[in-house]
């Protein structure tokens, strides 16, 4: 009997060798140690989408030193600022723009963008990321 266990636990020995070189477990999943691509994919999307929160937010703030005349629009610097944070802005913005209209002058389709971006970044995306790993439900 102990010869039969030494053999199986030889055996048991060999596939987890086998598995560990090819990076898997028994299962053909990826080790704790190891990231899959899944979620490398994820958390390069969740860098976007917090970069896209920096360029709103550096948006949104250099418009209000243009409304507050605290910085002039002909200073070069701050205008091609202004440029690059519109060009990748307002393809975002014009279509909320369109549903939500300014109430009292304020334009909330930053806000809401924002907001959108928040869950996106830190609830949908953990969740589908879970879902397609198969370690979470549907609901």
């Amino acid at each position: 009997m102990p010869l039969a266990w030494g053999r199986q636990l030889a055996k048991a020995s060999r596939r987890l060798d086998e598995s560990s070189r090819r990076g898997l477990d028994g299962r053909g999943n990826s080790q704790p140690g190891q990231r899959p691509m899944i979620h490398i994919i994820f958390e390069l999307i969740r860098a976007i989408l917090g970069l896209i929160s920096v360029v709103l937010i550096v948006h949104v703030v250099i418009s209000w030193l243009f409304a507050f005349d605290i910085v002039s629009r002909r200073n070069e610097v701050v205008n091609s600022i202004w440029r690059f944070t519109s060009a990748i802005t307002e393809p975002m913005l014009r279509p909320l723009r369109r549903l939500i209209p300014p109430i009292a002058g304020v334009d909330l389709s930053v806000m809401v963008l924002l907001l959108g971006i928040y869950l996106l970044q830190h609830e949908v995306s953990w969740w589908l990321e879970r879902l397609l790993r198969g370690e979470g439900s549907l609901l």
